[in-house]
């Protein structure tokens, strides 16, 4: 998985980014060319290079200023971070951001965007607690944050979570934000399960079509689409039971249909389990018939598997076969993650302005607060298992408190 955090400033980001390191993150090299020389002691721990190397490393797309200093990465940095097998963090807080929208298309649910929400006042604070910051450092620090915040709103919809940071007087401390990375990570991580990574495809073939497996693995892969490998299985793991949980995780499962597959046992099984997982789990079956295949041979499956669209091998083509099926897949991910993008948009919407609510209403009735929060004991607050429930419990109470004064 790669994360992106957007809008985490100051000392809020460097604590968020130490956190996201020590829970198995790893960070994304930008690149940093100081536009004014004398920022590179400014910014000490910051990759700075020459502005050749700069333009040289980094894709025009992903470029952008803040304070005096140039950001950039590349697409090759990008892909890499989806493809690899550990997680990866990215962090910006570029004033234009219709790239992300773009990598987010393009990666879907590989790639989880987080907005960092800070209030003016804890923001202020942040900046100008920094030791010998000038006045107008502050002052382009502090507008970075509202323009971060008017980046968020303009592309609110393909963000996937919202955490918050609301200063150490606060319930929205540096350990809650924690918390609310926990809860990310733990939702996001839920196809992860002692070593063993699923994903969003599982290609089911037999062992001598490994090249059109190869293949077909390839085309997705630079597309940025996790595929199942069934040599990621750890030692001592029981195959059939692994691969089994992995089609029924699995959006889309692709039986390679072949003679050779045809011809043994263990692809068939795995199509009719994959059938069953579809009537069960809504699994989107996508097969690849070898040109002239004959289904006979298989009874079983011939009716369910015939119904089905499907992509054929024409003239032993295999790589035209794969980059259409490729292309095919893409487009019902990518119309996915927007639909999800689509549902996000109020949530993180109403996220932030219960927020704002419940702050004011938190500062002019701590006690009720506390009463409640010690009557529940905490059995209201799963913040864990759902980032808007403190924010809900609070709004809510807001509105039986104005009930109850009226």
């Amino acid at each position: 998985m790669l994360l992106i955090l957007y809008g985490a400033i100051a000392e809020m980001g460097l604590k968020s980014r130490e956190y996201l390191n020590k829970i198995g993150f790893h960070t994304v090299e930008k690149l940093n060319y100081a536009v004014a020389p004398q920022m590179t002691t400014k910014y000490g721990t910051r990759n700075f290079v020459s502005e050749e190397e700069f333009m040289e490393n980094t894709d025009s797309l992903f470029r952008y200023e803040v304070g005096g200093i140039r950001v950039g990465f590349n697409q090759r940095q990008i892909s890499d971070a989806v493809c690899d097998k550990t997680d990866s963090l990215l962090t910006l807080s570029a004033k234009d951001i219709s790239f992300l929208s773009e990598i987010k298309r393009v990666y879907a649910d590989k790639v989880c965007l987080v907005y960092a929400y800070i209030d003016d006042a804890t923001l202020r604070g942040i900046v100008y607690g920094l030791k010998d910051i000038t006045d107008d450092e502050a002052r382009v620090r502090l507008e970075t944050g509202r323009d971060v915040k008017r980046g968020y709103l303009k592309f609110r919809s393909i963000f996937d979570h919202v955490v918050m940071y609301g200063g150490e007087d606060s319930e929205f401390d540096y350990e809650s934000l924690y918390r609310q990375f926990d809860a990310i990570v733990g939702a996001r991580t839920l196809d992860k399960t002692d070593g063993i990574r699923y994903a969003d495809v599982l290609i089911s073939s037999a062992r001598r079509d490994r090249e059109i497996y190869a293949q077909i693995r390839t085309a997705l892969m630079k597309r940025g689409i996790s595929v199942f490998d069934d040599g990621d299985i750890p030692a001592g793991e029981e195959p059939v039971s692994v691969i089994s949980e992995a089609i029924q995780k699995a959006k889309i499962v692709i039986p390679v249909v072949t003679a050779n597959s045809l011809s043994g046992k263990w692809v068939m099984a795995e199509t009719r389990f994959t059938l069953e997982s579809a009537e069960k789990n809504g699994t989107f079956i996508l097969p690849v018939f070898e040109e002239g295949i004959d289904l006979d041979a298989a009874p079983v499956i011939k009716e369910r598997l015939e119904r089905l669209s499907c992509v054929f091998i024409e003239n032993g083509e295999v790589e035209n076969a794969a980059e259409r099926l490729a292309d095919r897949i893409y487009k019902l991910l990518s119309a996915e993650a927007e639909l999800k993008a689509y549902a996000k948009r109020v949530d993180n919407y109403l996220f932030l302005k219960m927020h704002d609510q419940a702050k004011c209403w938190q500062e002019a009735h701590l006690g009720l607060c506390d009463e409640v929060f010690a009557t529940s004991g905490g059995a209201f607050i799963d913040f864990e298992a759902c980032l808007l429930s403190r924010i809900k419990l609070i709004s809510i109470l807001m509105d039986m408190r104005s009930y109850g004064e009226a």
